[in-house]
């Protein structure tokens, strides 16, 4: 379509059909990257959970193959497999059935009815197959917390906002390397208080694996904290964009960078993001920060390992552990010498790593420097998406008010004019 028209408003029919298009390729690409609550009219029937079909399928098939498998433990499997079959087959059917569609046809929305189908169903089966209402009903249970795991999942893009967010990490990962070389001295000098301290390793030795990794945990907690009180920040300092000529520059390479010129003016004023948009922006910011905190945090878990696997024979682990024998995780010869790495190694490495991450996270909060080293190609994509999402409101904006227009446009043809009802009952009158 040509973009001037769209500047003029003079958008007609067919104009109107060649932008619908535009309109499902930007809302695809809001998907591809992870915020697809940028959609405007979002909602979990037809956007959230029909994108859950294929995973719901496999596990209606695996449930119900498991709960006939237990019902007829003598039968073969491949008749086992054509119950399984039939069983859903006739949900796919009685689905539509029940919603008035076609039998054959996909559904293009799941509602409460399709969604409880995949929860109920297997739970019947196990009852079926065992008698016993208590596998009813943890069968139950157990659909229906997996159903609210793959909404949230679903919903707010977790999967592809995590696989794009480690991409950029990936593709960072120089960057990261060098920010964690340029940290390595100073972490050295204070580390190597901890890594030769004998305490540390008997702790390590010594302590329950639950209590010593939750530990590990509660210092990642900590970490994660500090990343989120720092988005609240970062999310408050990310205007929607009012330069017009900034918005045609970041919608280029994106479905809508063909008609952004025409936009951008009225684009520039866009409505502020939902909570659940806004939701969605800070968990990509989450993504993308703790992926890159994780890169910096196993750099320093490698280097650690690698140095104490060849600087700290296992005798001197004995010694400062007050064993006589360790068992290795494995060994091999090294230029004539045996070298060993052991759980206590691991631990102690895993220890600092964590540490380091919450140095990172708080360096991060508190050092313009780390921040712009990590925010900078984080919060040029979210403008970017911002863009993209001001352009695609305005662009719905406008094929709504056509609509309307040639809806007006359309009774007015169809209603009688005063002249015409006026002249018509005078011919009835003289009748």
């Amino acid at each position: 379509m040509n973009p001037e028209k769209i500047d003029e408003g003079s958008v007609t029919d067919a104009d109107v059909a060649g932008l619908e298009p535009v309109v499902k390729e930007t809302e695809k690409w809001f998907v591809s990257h992870g915020q697809p609550h940028l959609i405007e009219d979002y909602n979990a029937t037809e956007h959230v959970l029909t994108r859950a079909i294929p995973f719901l399928v496999v596990l209606l098939v695996v449930q119900l193959f498991r709960a006939v498998r237990v019902g007829w433990p003598d039968q073969p499997l491949w008749l086992v497999g054509v119950v399984v079959l039939a069983i859903t087959v006739a949900t796919r059917i009685g689905l539509n059935l029940i919603a008035g569609r076609e039998l054959w046809r996909q559904a293009d929305s799941v509602g409460i009815v399709e969604a409880s189908a995949f929860a109920v169903i297997p739970a019947i089966a196990w009852l079926v197959a065992t008698g016993d209402s208590f596998e009813f009903f943890r069968v139950l249970v157990t659909n229906y917390v997996i159903l609210v795991v793959i909404y949230v999942i679903t919903s707010f893009g977790v999967v592809r906002g995590s696989a794009r967010g480690l991409q950029k990490a990936l593709s960072g990962i120089g960057s990261a390397a060098n920010l964690a070389i340029r940290a390595l001295p100073l972490l050295l000098v204070v580390f190597a208080l901890f890594f030769i301290n004998s305490e540390l390793w008997q702790v390590s030795h010594s302590a329950e694996p639950v209590p010593f990794w939750t530990a590990i945990l509660l210092i990642l907690t900590v970490a994660a904290l500090a990343v989120i009180l720092l988005l609240r920040r970062e999310l408050e300092g990310i205007n929607y964009l009012k330069d017009p000529d900034k918005i045609v520059a970041f919608c280029k390479d994106t479905p809508v960078g063909d008609i952004a010129p025409a936009l951008a003016v009225e684009a520039a004023n866009p409505p502020p993001l939902k909570r659940r948009q806004r939701t969605e922006v800070a968990l990509l910011f989450l993504y993308s920060t703790g992926q890159q905190v994780a890169i910096v945090s196993l750099f320093i878990v490698v280097f650690f390992s690698l140095f104490g696997l060849f600087a700290v024979p296992i005798s001197v682990l004995e010694m400062w552990i007050g064993e006589s024998v360790l068992t290795p995780v494995f060994s091999f010869d090294w230029f004539g010498s045996r070298v060993f790495l052991t759980w206590e190694l691991i631990r102690v490495s895993a220890l600092l790593g964590a540490l380091s991450a919450l140095y990172f996270a708080v360096n991060i909060v508190i050092d313009q420097t780390y921040r712009d080293q990590f925010f900078t190609e984080i919060a040029t994509g979210v403008e970017r998406t911002l863009a993209v999402r001001a352009v695609y409101l305005m662009l719905l904006d406008r094929i709504d008010a056509s609509e309307s227009t040639v809806s007006q446009s359309v009774g007015d043809h169809v209603t009688m004019s005063p002249e015409i009802e006026s002249e018509s009952k005078s011919r009835t009158d003289d009748v």
